[in-house]
């Protein structure tokens, strides 16, 4: 259902799953990846949140938080949930660059142009991280 679109009648399935078996990592997971598509990040929390709790390194979940604290506007929370990604996860470009914004609109440019490099190091096609409004200076 979910990846033919039906985001609703999934996300029932998934809850009555999850009724039954609470801890069921595969319909958290899920639950949160529909949470995303429909930008619903009140029901991104709360599944990434109890994911979380299951399995401390869980990308799904770790995205999840994160793409809820970017949406709140919370930098330092999405800084703290993509510096957690790519620990579990280093090869992980979106991590990265999403950690160079929270720092940079942190106003912590150093810590946002070592994150852009790692960025590039994994992408260095992306447009987006050659952009100059995304490439801040290292302050000294």
């Amino acid at each position: 259902m979910q990846s033919l679109g039906h985001l609703d009648q999934a996300t029932q399935i998934y809850q009555g799953i999850l009724q039954k078996n609470p801890d069921s990592e595969e319909s958290l997971s899920n639950l949160v990846l529909i949470g995303m598509a429909k930008q619903d990040f009140d029901m991104v929390r709360e599944y990434s949140e109890h994911l979380l709790e299951l399995k401390p390194a869980s990308s799904v979940a770790l995205e999840g938080l994160a793409a809820w604290a970017c949406a709140a506007g919370e930098h330092a929370l999405t800084a703290k949930f993509c510096t957690l990604l790519v620990s579990a996860v280093p090869k992980h470009f979106e991590a990265w660059f999403n950690l160079a914004l929270a720092h940079q609109k942190s106003a912590r440019y150093q810590q946002a142009a070592e994150a852009y490099e790692e960025a590039l190091k994994l992408r260095p096609q992306s447009c987006e991280t050659h952009q100059p409004r995304h490439r801040p200076r290292a302050v000294e």
